[in-house]
This record gives C-alpha cells, sequence and structure tokens, in this order.
C-alpha cells in the first residue's frame, strides 16, 4: 500500500511537471511574466498570444506586442517572430537567425507629454537636444546585445509623428537586414522602403523610396561607420511652394564627434509657386557637403553649388549652431545670373499688368549674414546687394522699354536692435541706377553718363523663434 501511494506521488508529480514545462515551452506565459517585470520596471508593456520554445533555444512568438508610453509614446505589433540562438564562448548568448514578420511600429518624437513642456525641459540644459546622450546610449546598447549573425525585417511598416505641424513619415512594406552584428564585430544595416510623408492635411501626403546601407566598425573605442543613402519623392508642397521629383543621394559616416553627409547630390523636377501658371524653375541640380557637429550641436554646408537654366550657378556656405549664445553665419553668391529666371520667380506675386512686362539683363549677387540664438530667438544682421549690367525692361504694349541700364542695390538688416527685445527687424537700402535709355509713352530720354541715387530706412515685425 505504502509503495502504490509513492507509485501514485511519483506519477502525480511527474505530470505536474510536464504540464509546468509545456505551459513554459509552448504557452505565452513567460512572455507575459517577462512583460509585466518590464511594465513595473521600465513602464514598458509586452504581451504575445502564442509562444514555443524548442531545443536548442529556438522557437517563435506569435502576435507579439510591445507598448512604452512614459514621454516618448512608441508602439510595436508584430505578427510572428523567429529565432534561433545558441550559448557562445564565454557563455554569451548569440542570434544566429532573427526574424519579424510583418511588424508595425508607431512612433510618436514628439506626444502631448512632451510638447507642453518647454524645449529646455528636453534638452541637455541649454536648449538643445543632447544629441551627445543619444548617441552615447546607442553605443551602450550595442555593447551589451548579444551578437547577431542574421535578423531580417520583413513586410515591416514603420510611421513616425514628428510634430503637428510637420505630420507623419511612414515606411511601408519595408526590408531591414543586419549581418554580423556585434561589439566586436561591427556589422552591416540595409533598409529600403516604401515612403509616405503626410503634413497635417492627409489629403496632400506624397510617395517615394527609401535605400541606406551602413557598414559599421568594430566597437573598440566608440561607434563609427559609413554607407550610402538614396531617396526619392514624387513631390512635396511646404508652404505654398510645390517641389516636383525630388532625388537625393550621399554618402552617410557617422562616430561620436559628427555626422557626415559627403557628396550630398539632389535634383529637382521643378518648382511651382502658387498662382503661377508654369514651374518658376525647373531641372535645378544641388550639390554640396553637409557636417552635423554632435559636440557643437552645428550644422556646417560646405561646397554649396545650385545650378538651373533659368537662375544660372549659385556657390555658398553655412555654419548654424543651434546652441544658446553659439554664432552662425551663412553666405551664397551667384555670378552672371538671369534677370529673365528672377522675373519667372516673382511673377506669380504681381498684378496680372506687370506680370506681363519682359525684363532682361545679367547680373551678381550676394547674400551674408551672421546670426546667434538667444533665449530661444534667432538675432541676426547681414546684407544682400545686387549688381545688373546691361538691363532692360518692355511692356507688352511696347510703350514703355528701357535698355543699357546699370543698377547697383544694397540692403542692410538687423533684427532685433542692440539693447532692445522689440521684434523689429531694420533695414536700409540705398543703391544707384546708372546710364541707359528709357521710353516712358511718347517720352524718350538718354541718361548715358548720368545716374540716380537712393536712401531708405526703416523696419518691420517679425519674430524669429525657435
Amino acid at each position: 500500500m505504502h509503495k502504490r501511494k509513492i507509485v501514485i506521488t511519483a506519477i502525480f508529480l511527474s505530470a505536474v511537471f510536464c504540464a509546468c514545462v509545456s505551459l513554459f515551452f509552448f504557452t505565452p506565459i513567460p512572455v507575459n511574466i517577462l512583460g509585466y517585470v518590464l511594465r513595473l520596471k521600465y513602464g514598458i508593456s509586452l504581451n504575445a498570444k502564442g509562444f514555443a520554445l524548442r531545443p536548442g533555444l529556438e522557437g517563435n512568438i506569435e502576435r507579439l506586442s510591445i507598448k512604452r508610453d512614459d514621454g516618448l509614446s512608441a508602439r510595436a505589433e508584430v505578427e510572428t517572430v523567429n529565432f534561433d540562438g545558441r550559448i557562445g564562448s564565454g557563455f554569451r548568448p548569440e542570434i544566429v537567425d532573427l526574424v519579424f514578420y510583418k511588424p508595425d511600429i508607431a512612433l510618436d518624437v514628439m506626444p502631448d507629454a512632451v510638447k507642453n513642456k518647454s524645449s529646455k525641459d528636453r534638452s541637455s540644459g541649454d536648449g538643445h537636444l543632447d544629441a551627445n546622450q543619444a548617441f552615447s546610449r546607442l553605443q551602450d546598447i550595442i555593447r551589451k546585445m548579444p551578437y547577431i549573425r542574421k535578423m531580417d525585417i520583413k513586410g515591416g511598416a514603420f510611421s513616425i509623428k514628428i510634430s503637428d505641424s510637420l505630420g507623419i513619415l511612414e515606411l511601408k512594406d519595408a526590408v531591414v537586414e543586419v549581418r554580423d552584428m556585434g561589439a566586436d564585430t561591427g556589422g552591416r544595416v540595409f533598409l529600403k522602403g516604401a515612403l509616405q510623408v503626410c503634413p497635417p492635411s492627409l489629403l496632400s501626403c506624397t510617395s517615394g523610396q527609401i535605400e541606406l546601407t551602413l557598414n559599421l566598425a568594430p566597437l573598440s573605442q566608440v561607434l563609427s561607420g559609413s554607407g550610402h543613402f538614396s531617396l526619392s519623392l514624387s513631390g512635396i508642397t511646404i508652404k505654398g511652394v510645390s517641389i516636383e521629383g525630388m532625388r537625393l543621394d550621399c554618402g552617410v559616416f557617422i562616430d561620436a564627434q559628427k555626422i557626415s553627409l559627403p557628396d550630398v547630390n539632389m535634383g529637382l523636377n521643378g518648382i511651382q509657386i502658387d498662382g503661377g501658371n508654369i514651374p518658376a524653375l525647373k531641372g535645378i541640380n544641388i550639390h554640396a557637403d553637409i557636417v552635423y557637429d554632435l559636440q557643437r550641436g552645428a550644422l556646417s554646408i560646405r561646397g554649396f553649388k545650385a545650378e538651373a537654366p533659368e537662375m544660372g550657378v549659385i556657390d555658398g556656405h553655412m555654419d548654424v549652431c543651434f546652441k544658446e549664445g553659439c554664432s552662425s553665419r551663412a553666405a551664397l553668391f551667384t555670378r552672371d545670373f538671369f534677370i529673365t529666371g528672377l522675373t519667372e520667380i516673382i511673377g506669380p506675386f504681381l498684378d496680372q499688368g506687370n506680370n506681363l512686362w519682359d525684363v532682361k539683363g545679367r547680373g551678381d549677387a550676394s547674400v551674408q549674414l551672421t546670426g546667434m540664438r538667444m533665449q530661444e530667438k534667432w538675432t541676426f544682421e547681414g546684407g544682400l546687394e545686387i549688381k545688373v549690367k546691361d538691363g532692360g525692361f518692355s511692356s507688352n504694349d511696347g510703350t514703355k522699354a528701357g535698355e543699357g541700364i546699370e543698377l547697383n542695390v544694397n540692403l542692410d538688416l538687423v533684427y532685433p536692435q542692440p539693447q532692445t527685445t522689440d521684434d523689429k527687424v531694420t533695414f536700409r537700402t540705398h543703391g544707384d541706377i546708372k546710364n541707359g535709355e528709357y521710353l516712358w509713352g511718347t517720352i524718350y530720354k538718354d541718361l548715358s553718363g548720368r545716374s540716380v541715387s537712393w536712401d531708405l530706412s526703416g523696419f518691420f515685425l517679425q519674430t524669429f523663434s525657435v
């Protein structure tokens, strides 16, 4: 009798053990237990509808859901996760193969909880977002994560809401590949997908393609890598200006000090200003080298060159510092630009009568600005200089005309006035008109060797906030 009780007890305990093992290895209970711990400690919700673990750290998770809502709203839902792992040297876990099928990931970069804070509350203390801290955190994540031999995301959908004014970026049918990723090996990342940019008015979304390849070096000291980025958009409208057929292609380089986009090449099929009958500019090509300094919080653009058949060539450079009290400067220069192209740009803003005038000539122009960010506002001063040679104009009916005109225009701007806190932009314009022959109705004048000059100053109200 005693032996029989022992046998029954052993069978019962074995059945309980097998049931527990089945619950642990073939139900989502362990995933949901982990989700409970993560929710208590980190505010991350994690749950699954199905889970199976097979020998050799191989298994799958069905309908995995992850959500975080503690200032940076994020949500991810994955239809199926297949994983295969092993224990490597030093008893460190390694991921042999990891596949995410049809993940749906949404991120709100500026949710309401963050929007209501001041920019200094969201920053490192001097009013700018601490890119160094984010970069350092990314390095720590890569150092601590297991070695990944192969990871794929198939049929992914990503949605990023930047702000109410900028709208939503969506990436659909995304393919992401990660190969040989680890602190000691570096790794390769590849991303490709169909892009949609949706401003607040969802009726004006634009579509395109995006592709990124990034090769990371081993993390012996700091995270670094290089690669290639390309982007194409069918068109986009920004504050009344429609850009048609945008193409962007550039290199990518990152390290602890900077993010560089060398050899940026951008092409635009055309730019249409609302109210114009035809695109004001067509066939625009832009080249530049762009560097963002993570230490200084500064954006630098070198070797800027823009070409358009209607306008000629524009060269320039720019240094913009986003930290408080850090100076910024920008300059643009153009030689022998076509006045006719300029009138196509401003034509839509003129009344019907003025828009029918023909204007010709060639000229040089330069713009130079220096500024600084102070108390969440920009201060700046600078000037515009235009010199026109062999200029001319004629009305549509031919009763008014001029040719052989030389024009010099200077415009100086200051915002705000020193030792003031108002929003006045103070300007002064001065210049002269020389030479030329003029016809105004029945009146003809030859003003060769003569000139008329002017000097005018004033102000207007405008706020340039960050």
